[in-house]
Order: structure tokens, then C-alpha cells, then sequence
């Protein structure tokens, strides 16, 4: 499967859930909501193959306790979600920098073909 089309199932698995809208690449202005994926890695696998390790990023909001409220919700629908475009390996809450200032996110480590 070729990248681009890796990039925008991400992106497409990440918009069926309520509240998030994935987009191929980094959206220019992020909010609450906002979800995309980025090539973290090129591993060598067998066969002269490669595996690409994503890191996808969903904006959860500037306030930690509604940010914390808004993952604990997206969490059970997100393997479901991504289960056919990528293996989660990790999920990690992170901070992104944006013009503004923070926004807490959601960091998910995984890998595709």
C-alpha cells in the first residue's frame, strides 16, 4: 500500500469518530478535534519491504480536565477505528505547540505495511 493512501485511510478512519476530523497532513489552524497522521519511521522488514511507523496526533483542547474528559471518550473507538489502517502499538498524551500557545493531544504510535 502506498503512502498516500495509507495517509488518507488514517485520515478517513480518524473522522468516523464523534468529535474529531482527520486530515492527510498537519492542518494549518488546529482546535479541539483536529487529527492527523505523520511518517515517524522507515523500518527495513523482511523481504526488502518496509514498515512505516506513524505517529497520528488528535487535538484534544487547551483545558487539561475537558482535554482528559474528551480522550477518555475517543480511547475505546480508537483501536476499533484504526484497526484496519494501522497496529497501535502506543497511546501516549502529549502537548502540541500551536500559535496560541499548548494543546493537550493525543499521541498514537502504529505501524502499517
Amino acid at each position: 500500500m502506498s503512502l498516500a493512501i495509507t495517509r488518507s485511510a488514517i485520515a478517513a478512519a480518524l473522522s468516523t469518530l464523534t468529535g474529531v476530523t482527520g486530515t492527510e497532513y498537519r492542518p494549518n489552524l488546529i482546535g479541539e478535534g483536529a487529527a492527523w497522521p505523520q511518517v515517524a519511521r522507515f523500518d527495513r522488514a523482511d523481504g526488502g519491504a518496509y514498515q512505516i511507523t506513524w505517529s497520528v496526533f488528535i487535538a484534544l483542547g487547551a483545558d487539561e480536565r475537558s482535554a482528559s474528559a474528551f480522550m477518555d471518550t475517543l480511547v475505546p473507538g480508537l483501536i476499533d477505528a484504526l484497526d484496519d489502517e494501522m497496529f497501535i502499538d502506543s497511546m501516549e498524551p502529549v502537548t502540541i505547540q500551536v500559535s496560541g500557545g499548548e494543546l493537550f493531544a493525543l499521541q498514537i504510535a502504529g505501524r502499517s505495511e
